[in-house]
């Protein structure tokens, strides 16, 4: 986000800015908003491009702001009283979207396109006269690749649109808020990828076996249909549409993270002359590196009939794909 933030353009600003005005800079929001971080940070940078710019910022720091005034011998007075620089031009702001996102890297499989993004309602203020010289959306973008190892790092910081603190309204015949705005959001497919998962098997009572599981995943979830087959004489077969949930672990030291990956599934298990439907339970460990995940798992099967020779315990080790 710094990043993308450090490429904040003011250049539409400057019809009505000299170098001689006096400006501060405040943010629009009510002050128990719960976004401080974002608006610090950028509150930080836009201060940083004014200065760059040549313009006069004055420090209305609320926590900064008591300690300047003390240094001038003033214990703690109305800002008109304490000596310091009255702002004749004001900048406000509002946040109305940030985070990033990603985007399948169609020349690198092994990443992801992550795409940065800040919306911006800016407004210039004559503090003279209170009369708006400038008012307008500024946006600003970034984008960069993640190995698709990282991206689990990233989850909690996708877009969000900031719900700005309307004013009441008044109506005929009571204060009414002013609704809030309803945001579209993405379909649970739109982030997922195309998953491919070979597997070694090995299931008690049938020895060594092969396996394979296809479908979609993205950073939490994945939908798969699964094709195993036993190659000893048993002709063991079984077929299963699972559901994976992935879990993140706290990171180890400089290793990239590891999941935890919990399992559901409907099955159809063939054993000998016996087949019957069933559902699969599995749980295992997932690590991820160079786009590839590498999987030590556990998966039992439990049949709708009572038969024993349908009941299955696998030891499954695999890599999957993520395209």
């Amino acid at each position: 986000m710094e990043r993308t933030l450090n490429r904040i353009n003011l250049n539409s600003l400057n019809p009505y800015l000299i170098t001689n005005d006096r400006i501060i800079l405040t943010s629009i929001e009510k002050s128990d908003q719960n976004d401080f971080p974002i608006l610090a940070l950028i509150e930080d940078r836009i201060t940083e491009k004014l200065i760059s710019l040549g313009f006069h910022v004055l420090e209305r720091d609320k926590d900064l702001l008591p300690h300047i005034i003390k240094e001038k011998g003033k214990i703690e007075p109305e800002l008109s009283q304490s000596g310091l620089t009255i702002a004749n031009k004001m900048i406000a702001y509002r946040v109305e979207e940030y985070g990033f996102n990603y985007r399948p890297n169609l020349e690198n499989k092994s990443s992801l396109l992550r795409e940065g993004l800040i919306k911006l309602q800016i407004r210039v203020i004559n503090l003279k006269t209170g009369t708006l010289l400038f008012a307008d959306e500024i946006t600003t973008n970034f984008q960069d690749e993640v190995d698709l190892q990282h991206r689990d790092e990233y989850h909690d910081f996708a877009y969000e649109s900031i719900t700005p603190h309307y004013p009441i309204i008044k109506t005929s015949d009571s204060l009414k808020q002013a609704p809030t705005l309803k945001i579209e959001l993405p379909s649970a497919f739109d982030q997922m990828l195309v998953y491919s998962e070979p597997q070694w098997v090995y299931r008690s009572g049938s020895g060594n076996g092969f396996g394979a599981r296809y479908g979609f995943s993205d950073m939490v979830k994945r939908y798969t249909a699964q094709l195993y087959y036993s190659t000893a004489e048993t002709n063991h077969y079984l077929f299963a549409v699972n559901y994976d949930r992935l879990i993140v672990l706290p990171k180890i030291g400089n290793y990239s993270t590891f999941k935890l990956n919990t399992r559901i599934g409907a099955s159809y298990n063939i054993n000998y002359d016996e087949a019957a439907p069933g559902f699969l339970l599995g749980l295992g460990l997932e690590y991820s590196v160079y786009g590839m995940q590498f999987q030590l798992g556990y998966n039992h099967n439990v049949p709708l009939i009572k038969s024993e020779k349908l009941w299955s315990k696998d030891v499954v080790l695999s890599i999957g794909f993520s395209y």
